[in-house]
């Protein structure tokens, strides 16, 4: 995400200068030299400069430093949170920035908040007694947590809150819409069939919900159970809804179309050729994501963006009128994430269509009836 941070910070602070640290090892090693007033890096580097940082950092004196997208310090066991937390002893001031502080557990806000002040929460053991709900096997629920108010008070010196409400008449009104689509008889044949032969429920919930994308996602299981692939193209009910949309209703319109699988981001890609859509996946190199959100943004021609959950990551997608999702996100807090891409402040549209692409009785309509009950 450090094209967004030097591009606002160009447009807004004119006066500073700013340098994003990219390239190769050689190049980066040159850039750290650099006496701009801000310096711009993501996580990554972390790993691999912990050294050039550092030493940039006392050399320079920098003494403020802005972590972006902090729940990728959730985990305080990792390389890289264990890299971090050797460098805030050089920041006189520290600022972490989230939407979502806590995507699953609530040992993500403890990692978190250490970082600002080591002792605020205690140790985590501590921590998770006072405030996590446990399973029967003594591991921290999801999206639980016991004497929540005593927590918000606790946290209340170190945390900054502006919540949606506070801020909606700067951001574009959302219309939801659910299309329910009917399943191909092959698509419903196909999940009779695996549902008899997948004995792992976890596996064969994932594989269920490929099938209601593309029989293209499963050759491998196919392939085990001696299924024969469909000869031809396989019928597909989303793909044809999907041109079907962006042909009739949301035609001319700047979409954002999002799917969990990289495969069917392909998939659709090659269906879409006609639209020539931008494409941000984790294919893509970061250096590379910059034009390529630049002309979705300002280039009137191109209308379509495919993205997935690793492409979507820390992006503005302000010129957006739509977004559809191909497949459903189970996580409420990725699921608003990457809804938040579009459904931003600075968006030039008064509305945000968020389009959902569902098969009935399939067991995507399970989840989604389970989402709605989150």
């Amino acid at each position: 995400k450090i094209h967004p941070w030097r591009d606002e910070i160009e447009k807004f602070f004119p006066e500073m200068s700013c340098v994003a640290i990219q390239g190769t090892p050689a190049q980066r090693a040159q850039l750290y030299n650099s006496d701009a007033d801000v310096m711009v890096l993501n996580f990554d580097l972390l790993d691999s400069d912990l050294t050039k940082i550092n030493r940039a950092i006392v050399k320079q004196n920098r003494r403020v430093c802005i972590v972006d997208e902090s729940s990728n310090f959730k985990n305080h066991v990792t390389k890289r949170y264990k890299a971090f937390w050797k460098l805030r002893e050089q920041f006189y001031y520290l600022w972490e920035l989230n939407g979502t502080p806590i995507e699953n557990h609530i040992s993500e806000l403890w990692s978190q908040v250490r970082l600002l002040n080591a002792g605020l929460l205690g140790t985590k053991n501590n921590f998770l007694y006072r405030y996590a709900v446990f399973d029967k096997y003594m591991a921290p629920k999801k999206g639980e947590v016991r004497n929540s108010a005593e927590l918000r008070r606790t946290v209340a010196p170190v945390v900054l809150r502006r919540t949606k409400a506070e801020v909606a008449e700067e951001l574009p009104d959302k219309i939801t819409e659910v299309l329910w689509l009917q399943p191909s008889t092959r698509q419903l044949q196909l999940a009779v069939q695996l549902n008899k032969q997948i004995e792992n429920p976890l596996e064969c919930y994932t594989r269920l919900q490929q099938i209601c994308d593309d029989e293209e996602l499963i050759p491998d299981l196919l392939s085990k159970y001696g299924i024969a692939p469909s000869p031809g193209v396989a019928d597909n009910p989303k793909l044809d809804r999907l041109e079907s949309l962006l042909t009739n209703e949301l035609a001319g319109q700047k979409v954002v179309i999002f799917t969990k699988y990289a495969h069917m981001d392909r998939l659709i890609n090659h269906f879409l050729q006609a639209y020539n859509p931008i494409v941000l996946d984790g294919n893509v190199p970061i250096p590379k994501r910059a034009p390529l959100i630049h002309d979705f943004q300002t280039d009137p021609s191109r209308h379509v963006m495919l993205i997935t959950t690793a492409g979507a990551k820390g992006i503005n997608l302000t010129a957006a009128s739509a977004i559809i999702l191909y497949d459903i996100v189970f996580n409420p807090a990725m699921l608003k994430q990457i809804i938040d891409r579009c459904h931003r402040i600075g968006s030039v549209h008064k509305t945000l269509s968020i389009i959902y692409l569902l098969l009935e009785g399939t067991v995507e309509e399970r989840m989604w009836k389970m989402l709605e009950r989150k």
